[in-house]
């Protein structure tokens, strides 16, 4: 064959060259590779910089063959197991996605072999252990062959043999955000709003803040001095008390939820916004 390629020498090469293994052994129609990805959903919402595991459910393969990626990058021919399956391995590769631009496929945001054996059911798996920046992203799988080749098929008109889906990474929430739970948010519960039981405030507990039951130093549903609500006054023992009242509802100190909101949704987006360290650039 005519080529100015170099011959492959079992390394990788980003250069191209060419490689003169053997395709080798083919399966039959009935034996061929097929994957669904089970976790994450296709359009699931998952919250950003936290670890999530990607599993997979494969048919038609015998997992955990492979080659050196170093040395012996498609240097050996396609082999069956003694089932007639395909003797290889499985990846996962996460991209960050930009509309309908297409993915550079030197961008990518996770990537990891999954070199294990599947168990029974041939499903495998894999965390993204630092998870994945707020943003669009597509989570695909790429099957292959022991010695890392795509995978050879008998039949052309066939489904593929990896799948596809894509998901959206949420971030966490901060100042001036439109949702629960946020200081300065706009939501349930506003300052001179009208509900039960609140000290000049007329929604759920809340003064300055628009989010859930937060306010200036009262933290709780219905929370503040000379409250006007049920059974709110100085010195009331019963539902949304202030001042040295003990039950629900009450202000000055109260807790669970504080000006500065020292739990999730927090103030000044101290949620998780790690940048993503967990790349695996290699085969493996």
């Amino acid at each position: 064959m005519g080529t100015k390629l170099q011959p492959s020498n079992g390394t990788q090469n980003p250069n191209g060259d060419c490689v003169g293994t053997q395709m080798g052994e083919i399966p039959t129609k009935n034996n061929m590779i097929s994957t669904l990805i089970l976790e994450p959903q296709n359009g699931q919402a998952i919250p950003a910089n936290q670890a999530f595991t990607v599993t997979t459910k494969t048919i038609g393969l015998n997992a955990g063959f492979f080659s050196d990626p170093a040395t012996q990058y498609y240097t050996l021919s396609q082999s069956l197991g003694g089932n007639g399956l395909i003797n290889g391995h499985s990846h996962v590769t996460i991209q960050p996605l930009n509309g309908n631009t297409v993915p550079d496929p030197l961008t990518f945001a996770f990537f990891k072999g999954l070199n294990d054996k599947a168990d029974g059911s041939g499903n495998l798996a894999v965390q993204v252990t630092n998870g994945l920046p707020p943003g669009q992203y597509r989570i695909c799988t790429m099957v292959a062959s022991a010695s890392h080749q795509p995978p050879l098929m008998p039949i052309a008109q066939r489904g593929s043999q990896d799948d596809c889906i894509r998901i959206t990474v949420t971030g966490g929430n901060n100042n001036n955000n439109q949702g629960k739970g946020n200081n300065n948010n706009q939501g349930k519960g506003n300052n001179n709003n009208q509900g039960k039981g609140n000290n000049n405030n007329q929604g759920k507990g809340n003064n300055n803040n628009q989010g859930k039951g937060q306010n200036n130093n009262n933290q709780g549903k219905g929370q503040n001095n000379n409250n006007q609500g049920k059974g709110q006054n100085n010195n009331n023992q019963g539902k949304g008390q202030n001042n040295n009242n003990q039950g629900k509802g009450q202000n000055n100190n109260n807790q669970p939820q504080n000006n500065n909101n020292q739990g999730k949704q927090v103030q000044g987006n101290q949620a998780k916004h790690e940048k993503v360290t967990d790349f695996d650039h290699s085969d493996n």
